[in-house]
């Protein structure tokens, strides 16, 4: 069926950019928050959000590494920060008392 080969092709291509985009090369996931108590953890995420309008959800990972002895569960907030884009070369000078060939 074309629309599912379709559909399927476009979940791969999101697949591969989202792979691309948080990549090693591309960032770091930064600490950011850590608790015991989800409904904090919630709020720090609602404050953050706020005052960064532009973060994306993707940008946030939440690790709650699984406690099987009955212990309290525990939240760890990350994010990714990107590394930063490297800053363009200047054009060289040109040298003192040399003049551009004429067209």
């Amino acid at each position: 069926m074309p629309g599912q080969r379709k559909r399927k092709r476009r979940q791969q291509e999101r697949v591969q950019q989202h792979a691309a985009r948080f990549a090693p090369e591309a960032g770091s996931w930064t600490f950011l928050f850590a608790t015991g108590d989800a409904h904090e953890l919630k709020a720090y995420v609602n404050e953050l959000v706020l005052a960064e309008p532009d973060l994306r959800s993707d940008e946030l990972r939440i690790d709650a590494p699984c406690s099987r002895d009955g212990s309290p569960p525990h939240y760890s907030l990350s994010r990714f920060m990107p590394h930063p884009a490297p800053e363009p070369h200047p054009a060289p000078e040109p040298e003192p008392g040399h003049r551009p060939a004429e067209s």
